[in-house]
């Protein structure tokens, strides 16, 4: 396994100037012929984006979930992106570099182009399904100057994300990415179980019932928004467990915090893996 990291500038130089800068960490996986992969494999990639609320990038989110899907044989990136005072669209615009790079670098990076998955949590899940919902936006395109279809994910892992304004909303989120006192409209707009059409990847989606952070309604209505759009969806809703789980084991709770170790929601994990490799035919 080798590691590398790149500032998002040596991604695509296109991408705006931040007050934050933003880089992406790469676990890549090599491939031997001794141990049975072949030289010629190709991985299905997770592109991880912890959550945070768009005002910082919370590590339990971060390399306790991409060690894991690394350690189930994918390519696993964790984008570190901007947040506040840095505002939408540059979130998405990183998201959207990220995937176009790993499709144009799928062979260094021993890579499947057709199976690139982004992974989020509360925020974090914000962005990776505005990846998967908004990939058609032209500001994309027109930024990076690429075909939209080579920043489209073919699949988004969400954990308890923040998906609505409104009644169920966690507005700091929307707050921090859009900034405060905007038009409602304005909030409305990222506002994604609205923007939901025929071309979003198919998801894999989990949340607890206790979230009192980010209400599981954020979850139930993507998931209402794919099953009228015919979007395959995989859906877990489990009863106990505070926001911000994570992989919800030793490695990514708080100190002195039982509370975020739950071995029942860290079943989420190898369900999330199992999809993925249902969806890739990855074995």
């Amino acid at each position: 396994m080798k590691l590398y990291d790149y500032n998002l500038h040596e991604i695509h130089p296109n991408l705006p100037q931040t007050v934050n800068p933003a880089h992406v960490q790469v676990l890549l996986r090599e491939n031997s012929a001794r141990i049975g992969t072949g030289i010629d494999m190709r991985r299905p990639v997770v592109i991880n984006f912890p959550g945070g609320g768009y005002a910082h990038l919370s590590e339990r989110e971060s390399d306790p979930v991409s060690l894991q899907f690394s350690a189930a044989g994918f390519q696993a990136l964790t984008v570190y992106y901007s947040c506040t005072p840095d505002r939408y669209p540059v979130q998405l615009l990183q998201a959207a570099a990220v995937v176009a790079w790993v499709r144009q670098h799928a062979d260094e990076l021993l890579a499947d182009p057709e199976n690139i998955y982004v992974c989020g949590f509360s925020a974090g899940g914000h962005l990776a399904a505005s990846t998967g919902i908004l990939w058609k936006e032209p500001v994309i395109s027109e930024t990076l100057g690429v075909d939209a279809k080579m920043c489209r994910p073919d699949g988004m892992i969400l954990g308890y994300p923040v998906i609505t304004f409104g009644t169920f909303a966690n507005p700091g989120s929307f707050h921090n990415l859009l900034g405060k006192n905007q038009p409602p409209q304005v909030y409305e707009k990222l506002s994604l179980q609205t923007r939901v059409d025929d071309t979003t990847p198919p998801a894999f989606l989990w949340h607890t019932f206790s979230d009192d952070a980010v209400p599981l309604e954020n979850t139930l209505m993507l998931a209402s928004a794919l099953r009228a759009h015919m979007i395959p969806f995989e859906l877990h809703i489990f009863p106990d467990g505070p926001h911000g789980l994570s992989v919800a084991n030793t490695q990514s709770s708080l100190v002195g915090s039982e509370t975020l170790i739950n071995p029942h929601v860290s079943e989420w994990m190898k369900l999330a893996v199992e999809w993925v490799r249902l969806q890739s035919h990855f074995e």
